[in-house]
């Protein structure tokens, strides 16, 4: 934060980001006095004190354990290991820290390292010779001390064969808080290359970068194009675009030319619209905006209602390119299938030709999302045929199918998947939607006050998402004594009193649901529901813990939580009395006994109640995640 900030105020979610701790710490914090509220927000001057006095390690109370470490935390990406020298960048973070080195300052000696390095500077004493005038134009403004050794120490290291040294070293010195934050990750070099090298480039082809970084990206195309004065890149961050334009000029050496890198926010003030062939990024996700920047967002993207940064830069990047341009992005899996982007949803499918999805999987270490690699053309969608490809499988789905969803879900589902979801479906059969109770597990907002290990002086069990397994729970792990007036949040007591109800593990990529008539507690990590209608909660429970439904939640949701939203989709067929008693029967098997035998006789008989048999349910069971007998 910077300016004037003792009138600003800021949410408690950017609190939490801010000082890389969790809303419901945040809320202790503020309970505890160490921050003051006014209408559920802090100051920012208040909240850049409190975050300056933990750094320092001034606020003790705040420095033990996560707490500090979440500030204070490095990470070196995972790519860094495949250099030729990989202690190396340990060595310079270590030195950078014990000298207590200014990041921004030690970058640019660290640059001015690179540039010794490829022959286009050179220190002598208090003397810089620079080889070239664009050189020079860069290290004008840098204001080094060649006297200062400290930071000299930086410029004589022996950095290590790799493209952007400097990029890791910074990147590694943020903190994760800084990261989240800002929305920033970096992408792995076989993937950008992989984009770029997917574009066509002209001898007038214009490529851009709206939210560039190092310049990654960036250095790709201009290789690939061999014309570093055909690309541009753009960033918020004025040290990364001093790491991006020096990487352009090291990379072509040999060429006299003024990198188009240039700092700003391209959300606000975007570069021509129009103007380029290709735009490629890994957009910020999750950025936090001010109430002023989000409204002067909303007047830019009147469509984008979510509020999400990758939405707004999604939008821009299709702005930015010709007729015909293609457009490769960098984004969550989520974009795909969660309500909240629907917006940009609508947007693409509606009005540009999707070309590729390709699925990723979890690229970027300390980030739980899986990521996919998006391909737009900027042309009206005429039948429009999307590539698929999700691990080793590749296919087609036509773009208009995914109009045919209330929420424009952008579901991956092969022919052969699409024809097994609308067979189940096609079967008459009602939903949990409109028909159940729901309730989120305690969230007590200081676990270790409030949890023991042991049971005793009125401690009750409570369960957590790891306790709950398939039709059962585990022995729990944790006890509680039940006084909702002191939890953060609570269902209503009778939910969790009820006579019978599901549990379900709320962070996992498909149903887990467990049987609980003891009036069991749950924490957050473990959800409820209680149906309130005429269907047997056995047969829910069986259906939601088959291989046939875990292969309908992966299909159409492919998600790493459970949500509600998507359990109330799920199917419950309408059966005869005969079935509802024979299913409800082999579940109280199978939770009597805890028989895996058990289970897979029901998992064959829900397949049964559908019709499926043979090749069908074999290749239900490979791709449902369930391990079954050979």
């Amino acid at each position: 934060m910077s300016g004037d900030n003792r009138t600003e105020f800021v949410n408690i979610n950017v609190c939490a980001d801010t000082l890389g701790v969790s809303v419901a710490t945040i809320r202790n914090w503020i309970k505890g006095g160490v921050l003051h509220s006014t209408d559920g927000c802090v100051n920012a001057y208040e909240l850049e004190r409190v975050r300056s006095g933990i750094t320092a390690g001034e606020i003790s109370r705040l420095t033990k354990r996560a707490n500090k470490s979440a500030l204070m935390k490095t990470f070196v990406p995972d790519e860094y290991k495949h250099t030729s020298s990989p202690d190396t960048i340990f060595e310079i973070i270590d030195y950078i820290k014990s000298n207590n080195l200014l990041i921004n300052k030690s970058v640019n000696y660290l640059l001015l390292n690179i540039l010794q390095k490829n022959g286009l500077a050179e220190s002598s004493g208090n003397k810089l010779l620079c080889k070239t005038r664009v050189v020079e134009k860069e290290i004008g403004s840098w204001q080094l001390d060649l006297s200062d050794e400290k930071y000299m120490g930086l410029a004589r290291f022996d950095l290590p064969e790799h493209f952007d040294p400097a990029g890791f070293v910074y990147q590694s010195l943020l903190s994760g808080g800084d990261k989240s934050k800002g929305g920033s990750y970096y992408t792995p070099g076989e993937i950008v290359e992989s984009i770029v090298r997917n574009f066509d480039f002209k001898n007038e082809s214009l490529f851009v970068d709206p939210c560039c970084g190092t310049g990654q990206f960036v250095c790709t195309a201009a290789s690939v194009s061999g014309r570093p004065d055909g690309v541009w890149g753009y960033d918020i961050d004025p040290v990364a675009v001093s790491i991006a334009r020096i990487n352009l000029i090291v990379r072509f050496r040999s060429i006299e030319f003024t990198p188009n890198i240039l700092c700003k926010d391209t959300l606000v003030d975007p570069p021509e619209a129009g103007k380029f062939d290709f735009v490629a990024t890994n957009p910020p996700w999750g950025a936090h905006f001010s109430k002023v920047q989000k409204k002067n967002l909303d007047n830019i993207y009147g469509d984008i209602k979510s509020g999400e940064s990758f939405s707004y830069f999604i939008e821009m990047g299709l702005r930015l390119l010709k007729e015909g341009g293609k457009l490769s992005y960098i984004l969550p899996y989520s974009v795909l299938n969660v309500g909240t982007h629907r917006d940009i949803r609508f947007d693409l499918v509606n009005k540009y030709s999707v070309k590729n999805i390709f699925c990723l999987g979890g690229i970027f270490r300390n980030v739980l999302s899986p990521v996919i690699r998006l391909d737009v053309v900027k042309k009206t969608p005429i039948k429009q045929q999307v590539n698929i490809q999700q691990g080793n499988e590749n296919f087609d789905v036509p773009q208009e199918s995914w109009l045919e969803s209330k929420d424009c879900l952008m579901g991956l589902v092969s022919k052969r998947d699409a024809d097994i979801l609308r067979r189940v479906y096609g079967f008459e059969h009602t939903t949990l939607h409109g028909n159940a109770h729901w309730g989120l597990g305690i969230v007590t907002g200081d676990n270790d006050k409030y949890l023991s290990e042991a049971a005793g002086g009125g401690m009750e069990p409570v369960f957590t998402g790891k306790d709950i397994k398939p039709f059962f729970y585990s022995k729990p792990g944790k006890y509680i004594y039940f006084a909702p007036d002191k939890f953060q949040q609570t269902a209503p007591e009778w939910k969790y009193r009820a006579k019978e109800k599901l549990i379900y593990k709320f962070i996992s990529k498909y149903p887990v649901v467990c049987y609980d008539d003891s009036s069991a507690l749950t924490l957050n990590s473990a959800n409820i529901v209680i149906p309130k209608f005429d269907y047997p909660i056995k047969v829910i429970l069986a259906l939601f813990n088959s291989s046939l439904y875990r292969f309908i939640y992966l299909k159409k949701f492919s998600s790493i939580k459970v949500l509600r939203g998507h359990l109330e989709e799920l199917p419950l067929p309408l059966l005869s009395a005969d079935k509802y008693r024979e299913v409800s029967d082999m579940t109280d098997a199978v939770i009597r006994d805890k028989n895996l035998d058990k289970f897979y006789v029901l998992d064959d008989y829900v397949f049964s109640l559908f019709g499926f048999s043979g090749e069908d349910i074999d290749y239900i069971k490979l791709h449902s995640s369930i391990q079954h007998r050979d």
